[in-house]
């Protein structure tokens, strides 16, 4: 973990709120998505089990620390399959005016659509300047009678 990361932590839940005063608050935390164990009647055969939630991670940096970074948000999906979840972010992160001697702090959250190309367990990873700093698992199940959304992933040319 680079020097300047005192923490760095990750988790996957189903909703997030954002509250007036700008605290972040996750609603039920989440490791197990399940999906349905049959397809169901006229989803076409292409068509994937799409599984939605939040990923929200909270970093913290040592007192004082005023420097900009890359933030990034990756998914290693069931078949290994590492994807960028969105574009790099670059941020400034510094001490808030007064409370120089505090740690300083980072927050991403990112909304996750994850079509199931195969059962198993997938990796949520936060990267900092082109290093991986946390990484959360999250397993996708298949138990009967569950109804998720399908989705035809696009062509490939």
């Amino acid at each position: 973990m680079p020097s300047f990361l005192i923490s760095a932590n990750i988790f996957v839940c189903e909703r997030l709120l954002q509250e007036g005063d700008g605290v972040t608050t996750a609603i039920r935390l989440v490791d197990v998505f399940y999906i349905g164990s049959e397809r169901p009647l006229g989803v076409p055969p292409e068509a994937l089990p799409l599984i939605q939630g939040w990923g929200f991670a909270i970093l913290k940096f040592v007192p004082s620390h005023n420097q900009e970074h890359v933030f990034e948000m990756k998914l290693i999906n069931t078949i290994g399959e590492l994807s960028n979840l969105a574009e790099p972010m670059k941020q400034l992160v510094e001490p808030t005016p007064g409370l120089e001697n505090l740690p300083t702090g980072a927050t991403l959250n990112i909304q996750l659509n994850v079509a199931v190309k195969r059962i198993g367990t997938c990796y949520l990873c936060v990267w900092i300047d082109g290093e991986e700093v946390a990484r959360t698992p999250f397993s996708v199940v298949p138990k009967s009678g569950v109804q998720v959304p399908f989705v035809v992933p696009p062509q490939k040319e």
